[in-house]
């Protein structure tokens, strides 16, 4: 066979061999017999394999030069390997041609580097999954397929009664678990928007993530307006969440207006527990009905004045909450109604009410033009006439407090139901320099302080001050002039007399405003 000088044969001739016998050429080392021996065994002095036969005139042929180009060939390829990921690697050590390699990876984790979910946690997940569907279908069969625009158009028809909005309200569900609590990012729906907006949404979003969905809304806007020169409209902005979707900026305004229904829808409730707790009457029948059938958002105006009252502020008779000047006006007016409606004769027989807000005026000429009014009921002086004041008050907390101006006894009567000497002196400040200038300066009046019962708690202020207001008047219209009123009360009452109290003022309060 002639001899093979082709360089794919001097490759593998050269592939298993390294430093082996003599120099030869460039470093490279061959040792071999005389021509008689061919046949005869060349070993690789490194024992990397088993004894390789060659043919002596087949190493005869490669040329030095042959075998120094391809000695450069294969260095240069060695440098040039490609890095790539390491592995575990076991190569056995014996002198065997078949170099078993053991390939170890760990099975615990997925080549993404996540652990591997268990088995139980799979079946926990499915049945939640199953179960959240099962709610949204009894939803949907009980309410109809509600979503987020069925009740962004009750809000905008202002069909927010109870018995009207309470279903829709019902038919979406809170969704918490996939919502992601990072900042979301606001943007304005251009031509490069490819990301699709949730539509027929049936969930909304936790409150405070909502809250941040419209704070990034009003950053894009803003944006839109130094890069546009105008105000791109809720529409055009939507608001991106992470792991959860890309929403309308209109869609978080309807979750903001659900969370409000929330507040709203739970305070009525709450009331309309209360009421049930009391007597059955006819009155409370007519309450409860009443009660389902106002919008939530109203605003209502007393017979008896001009004052107004926001229906939610009528829902905080239930429970521990203070009243508002609105409630706590009207049930004076109520008070100073019933009087002068029933008492023709005797030593008082006009009771009027000055409204808080009045207080409150910076200017002095239009403070006492409001507050004398255009009966001039300070101004001019009747010795059977009452003025009740109730006064609002900021020291370290805000609190009701109460004013009298009998004009019968020459008095201001001040009454805090705290007993806080820090208050009486705030109430005295403000009858000097707001309600006395405005009195006729030939009547002088003396201030003093009515001890009446005691407030041990945080929210009844406002029922004290109404109860002080009427008890006084049925105790100073008995009374002579000459006589003492300033202990005009036990210094304590019980918590149901205290209760009895709040719906008898509730009572009066709301048929007057809804009547």
């Amino acid at each position: 066979m002639p001899p093979c000088n082709t360089d794919a044969c001097i490759v593998g001739k050269l592939a298993g061999l390294e430093d082996i016998g003599d120099y030869v050429g460039d470093g490279v080392a061959i040792s071999c017999d005389t021509g008689e021996d061919t046949g005869d065994g060349v070993t690789n002095s490194t024992s990397v394999g088993e004894n390789t036969t060659n043919s002596g005139r087949d190493l005869a042929s490669d040329s030095p030069m042959e075998i120094k180009i391809e000695k450069e060939r294969r260095s240069t390829q060695a440098s040039t390997a490609i890095t790539r990921r390491k592995l575990n690697l076991y190569i056995s050590d014996s002198d065997s041609s078949d170099q078993i390699v053991n390939i170890v990876l760990n099975t615990a984790s997925k080549p993404a580097g996540r652990p591997r979910e268990k088995a139980s946690t799979k079946k926990a997940r499915r049945r939640k999954e199953f179960q959240d569907t099962k709610v949204l279908i009894q939803q949907i069969n009980t309410y109809g397929d509600t979503t987020l625009s069925t009740l962004r158009e009750y809000v905008d028809q202002k069909k927010l009664s109870l018995e009207q909005i309470e279903p829709l309200f019902n038919a979406i569900r809170p969704r918490r678990d996939d919502a992601v609590f990072k900042r979301p990012k606001g943007h304005m729906v251009t031509l490069r928007t490819t990301k699709s907006v949730e539509t027929n949404i049936r969930y909304t979003l936790p409150e405070q993530l909502v809250l941040k969905a419209q704070t990034a809304g009003k950053n894009a806007i803003s944006r839109g307006q130094s890069e546009y020169g105008r105000t791109p409209p809720h529409e055009d902005i939507t608001v991106l969440f992470l792991d959860v979707g890309l929403f309308s900026l209109v869609d978080i305004d309807t979750m903001h207006e659900w969370h409000c229904l929330k507040k709203n829808i739970s305070a009525v409730h709450k009331l309309m527990k209360w009421i049930e707790t009391k007597p059955q009457t006819e009155t409370r029948c007519k309450i409860l009905k009443r009660v389902q059938k106002i919008n939530v958002y109203t605003s209502l105006k007393s017979k008896s004045g001009e004052t107004l009252v926001q229906f939610d502020d009528l829902t905080r008779f239930a429970g521990e909450m203070w009243l508002s000047d609105g409630c706590v006006v009207v049930a004076a007016l109520k008070v100073a109604d019933a009087w002068s409606r029933s008492q023709n004769s005797g030593r008082i027989t006009q009771v009027h009410v000055v409204d808080p807000v009045f207080l409150g005026f910076q200017d002095a000429a239009d403070r006492a033009r409001m507050l004398d009014t255009s009966e001039l009921l300070l101004s001019t002086v009747s010795q059977s006439r009452v003025i009740l004041i109730p006064v609002y008050i900021v020291v370290d907390i805000s609190h009701w407090c109460g004013a009298i101006v009998d004009f019968g006894c020459k008095t201001i009567w001040i009454y805090d139901p705290k007993h806080n000497e820090e208050y009486l002196n705030a109430v005295t400040t403000i009858m000097t320099k707001k309600i006395v200038p405005v009195i006729d300066q030939a009547c002088k009046l003396t201030i003093r302080r009515s001890s009446a019962w005691y407030q041990d708690d945080g929210h009844n202020c406002g029922g004290f001050i109404v109860k002080w207001f009427e008890t006084y008047i049925n105790v100073a219209h008995n009374t002579k002039v000459a006589e003492d009123l300033v202990q005009l009360t036990p210094d304590f009452t019980s918590a149901k007399d205290l209760d009895d109290c709040r719906y008898k003022m509730f009572k009066s309060v709301f048929m007057d405003v809804t009547s």
